[in-house]
């Protein structure tokens, strides 16, 4: 088991699953629970292998079906079993099957957490199974409790990969200042300690920020070093990226080429909202059977896990591929289950294709109102890809458009936003020192050129500042 482990810690790749599953064979008449702890090793090795596995015995759903061998629970089951169990059925019996399950599982995972009982291993896993969930709101509390945990404990060789994981939740949330200061602090621990981070969320963020030339380069770096390091689903993740950059900027071919590629595996965590991309992608691409299976497949899938973030997507998808009133139908039950998940980057998006279909009905007045949101949102984001395809929807449907001069924006480093921002909501300089594992005097030294940028000369004054 130890080698087992030492394999996975060092390369993550496809040698990992065959070794936990050796293990967990051997340790079922020794040890059930240490059995089934390492089963659900095995099968976490093996999710993360993905589409890269080199041999069909050590794929995602072989190793599933082989840990339905794994020994009963010798007592109550804890939140591991129960992941164990579900994650079984998803990838053996697909999500529909799953979802009562891997709800259950997660419900005693955070029993466990509040009980200071939840073991910390398997935060990885309940986050990717959250997101499988739509459970927007659980993986950000989930991600949140766990970068607050390491952060306490000084885990700084554990506390880069919980930066990256809290940064893609600010993108999704519509934080990106937040984002890339996140990821600015994880770098700085990576080259202090040289502890490993996934590179597919700085493509991200680079997507929504539509930073085309960066999101590319992102894009081919992380896709080379997960091929390198066997992690298939850093692949899934860095196609999505893709995905969104190309229909945030109108290149709806390359969407649909990227989107398609990374919804040919079932990534568990990632693959449903591929699908959303998909749909979007296939039905400016003319192809609109494909829309329509990618549609079926998600709506299969919303229609069990049953949060806003669910509903929300689904329903934007329904109306991408609907006319008429059951299209405007749609989109306003998007925008109004979307207004209240916490993946905020839907909402605008969702109104810039509902101002778009109407602008395309002629009804200019009403896509106006719909562009003027989307527009709006995106431009306080700083997601100027969709923000540019919104201004350009608005002055087709007849409107003026006046963008932020770029001289107004205070050109504040990404540290200093951070410990701006950090200061502003009232930390200490020590606690924020001990937060960015730097000196209180390096943090007051930040603070005098923050104050000195901004025109202000007191924290009270920095409430009111524009960051």
């Amino acid at each position: 088991m130890l080698r087992a482990k030492v394999a996975y810690a060092v390369s993550r790749g496809s040698d990992a699953p065959p070794l936990l599953l050796a293990a967990a064979k051997r340790l079922e008449h020794l040890d059930a629970w240490l059995s089934r702890e390492t089963y659900l090793e095995a099968l976490m090795a093996a999710i993360l292998v993905g589409r890269l596995s080199t041999e069909q015995r050590n794929s995602a759903p072989a190793v599933a079906d082989a840990a339905r061998r794994a020994p009963p629970v010798p007592g109550p089951p804890r939140a591991v079993d129960l992941l164990l169990d579900g994650l079984v059925v998803r990838l053996t019996d697909g999500h529909v099957a799953a979802v009562p399950l891997l709800k259950t599982a997660i419900a005693a995972f955070l029993r466990e957490e509040d009980a200071g009982t939840a073991d910390p291993r398997w935060h990885d896993l309940t986050h990717r199974v959250c997101l499988d969930l739509f459970d927007q709101d659980t993986y950000n509390f989930l991600c949140a409790r766990q970068l607050e945990a390491l952060r306490t404990a000084g885990a700084l060789s554990l506390l880069p990969v919980a930066q990256v994981t809290y940064a893609g939740l600010c993108v999704t949330g519509g934080q990106f200042s937040q984002a890339e200061a996140m990821l600015e602090e994880s770098n700085a621990i990576i080259a202090a300690v040289g502890a490993p981070a996934p590179d597919s969320i700085p493509a991200y963020l680079a997507a929504y920020r539509g930073d085309e030339q960066m999101c590319r380069d992102r894009v081919k770096t992380a896709i080379d070093g997960a091929a390198a390091r066997g992690e298939g689903f850093d692949i899934a993740v860095t196609l999505y990226a893709s995905a969104i950059l190309h229909n945030g900027l109108g290149q709806y071919t390359e969407a649909f080429a990227a989107a398609s590629s990374a919804a040919r595996y079932d990534d568990v965590g990632i693959c449903n909202y591929v699908l959303v991309e998909l749909v979007e992608a296939a039905t400016r691409c003319g192809e609109p059977a494909i829309a329509e299976d990618a549609l079926r497949r998600l709506v299969e899938r919303t229609d069990t896990c049953g949060t806003d973030t669910a509903a929300g997507v689904a329903a934007r998808s329904v109306a991408l591929v609907s006319e008429g009133a059951e299209a405007e139908d749609a989109y306003r039950l998007a925008i109004t289950h979307l207004e209240r998940s916490p993946a905020v980057v839907y909402l605008p998006r969702t109104h810039l294709l509902y101002g778009e279909w109407l602008r395309r009905m002629k009804r200019r007045a009403d896509a106006r109102t719909q562009l003027r949101i989307a527009n709006d949102m995106f431009a306080e984001m700083g997601a100027d890809g969709f923000a540019n395809r919104a201004r350009r929807e608005l002055r087709a449907a007849g409107e003026t458009v006046h963008t932020r001069s770029a001289a107004a924006d205070v050109d504040l480093t990404t540290q200093e936003s951070h410990i701006a921002r950090l200061a502003r909501d009232g930390y200490t300089n020590s606690e924020i020192a001990s937060q960015l594992f730097i000196s209180p005097r390096t943090v007051e030294w930040h603070l005098g050129k923050v104050f000195t940028k901004l025109g202000v000369t007191s924290r009270r004054e920095l409430r009111n500042a524009a960051l």
